[in-house]
């Protein structure tokens, strides 16, 4: 069960959660892409509805709201160390669903992956996440066939489908309404009850039409039995913040992509020959190992470390954590001179079997969420998709 809304009192109740939140969501980066004259979606703070890109899927994935490209683990003097604070404020975070399927990666490799990463967790505990539909296929994305297309751990859903907006809350911190009383329509609650086909006037009818009363009218009668009773608080109280406009109460289910374009085949009988196919030198020939690839997965979590020197006194400074990859030079490079995975084809062979072959033999499930960002950003238009789909024919041709 969930809410409809106008476009106003969904904006009024964003802010409403900005006032508790740091909000990060894709934004439209103007001028920031590849070159001066393009743009780039991104995730980054936001302060309203507006600012957030609900038809295209983002350049760059929610990754950088929860793990900070340059973090800075503790500052140092001769004799102390001091870790620096966390977040003042807590997360919320708007994303789609291979999105949010990623989140459970992370979480399995910083949480559930041998010692807790003090760093992640603590401003993972502080996160929530609202999911955005997804109405249609993005061109290279591979979510069905990964099976990430759909989750149900979400703390709020969000459709913004033109004057109005669609929320199913499950987040008692995030729902003003009533919470899931509200939502089973008990006397008190001050929302409205009705149907999809009854909604479907709330963004056009104002409080004056009937459509939306506004709290504290009449229509609403949200006014009159306040916070102690159950009932929504009259609009603009700053000691509830509870939106002004009364939703109307309809059943609200996420919208999934069903269908891609790009499909993916899964390997998965991979022996130890197909650590060593040509494929790889193939692949490895085209790669120039940018990294890129890396940067926009949402699941890759390769970071290196820095200790910096404050020029002013070299005995201080701090030691900061930077997200690396796993495909540019220097990489492995080790105490002694050693280093492992030298050509581009060892790099692209340990990036591709990581995601799809090592990962899940040690937790159950693939590593990567088909979010087809990878393909998009390689300035050689090498395709993943494409190179697990030979793997999987490789495979299958071995068999026979």
């Amino acid at each position: 069960m969930g809410y409809r809304l106008s476009r106003p009192g969904a904006g009024e109740l964003f802010r409403k959660w900005a006032r508790q939140y740091d909000v990060f969501g894709p934004k439209r980066m103007e001028g920031e892409g590849c070159f001066s004259d393009t743009d780039v979606i991104r995730y980054g703070k936001v302060s309203s509805l507006d600012e957030i890109v609900w038809d295209q899927r983002s350049d760059y994935s929610f990754k950088e709201a929860l793990l900070a490209i340059n973090e800075t683990l503790f500052y140092f003097t001769e004799d102390t160390a001091t870790v620096p604070k966390g977040p003042d404020k807590d997360l919320l975070i708007f994303l789609r669903a291979c999105d949010l399927n990623g989140v459970r990666r992370l979480d399995q490799i910083y949480l559930q992956n041998g010692p807790e990463d003090f760093y992640y967790k603590r401003i993972r505990e502080r996160a929530k996440f609202v999911l955005m539909g997804c109405g249609q296929t993005c061109e290279t994305g591979f979510c069905v066939s990964m099976g990430t297309n759909v989750c149900d751990d979400y703390d709020a859903y969000i459709k913004v489908d033109g004057d109005r907006v669609d929320l199913d809350i499950r987040a008692e911190e995030l729902d003003p309404y009533g919470g899931d009383q509200g939502r089973e329509g008990q006397a008190g609650t001050g929302v409205g009850s009705g149907t999809a086909a009854e909604a479907e006037g709330v963004a056009a009818a104002g409080p004056e039409a009937g459509g939306v009363a506004a709290a504290g009218s009449e229509t609403g009668g949200a006014a009159a039995t306040g916070p102690e009773t159950g009932g929504a608080a009259a609009a603009g109280s700053e000691a509830e913040g509870v939106p002004g406009e009364v939703p109307v109460r309809m059943d609200v289910s996420p919208d999934f992509v069903t269908e891609n374009k790009e499909k993916v085949t899964l390997p998965r009988n991979l022996s130890n020959a197909s650590f060593t196919k040509e494929i790889w030198q193939e692949y490895g020939s085209r790669c120039i190992g940018c990294g890129r690839c890396n940067f926009v997965c949402p699941t890759c979590t390769c970071f290196t470390m820095q200790d910096i020197f404050y020029k002013d006194n070299p005995k201080v400074g701090e030691r900061r954590r930077v997200w690396a990859s796993c495909q540019v030079d220097g990489y492995t490079d080790m105490a002694g001179g050693h280093s492992y995975r030298k050509s581009q084809g060892d790099r692209m062979r340990f990036k591709v079997m990581h995601k799809i072959y090592d990962f899940e033999k040690r937790f159950g499930y693939p590593m990567c969420v088909g979010c087809g960002r990878c393909d998009d950003v390689c300035p050689e238009y090498i395709s993943y998709a494409n190179c697990i789909n030979r793997l999987a024919k490789e495979e299958s041709a071995d068999e026979k």
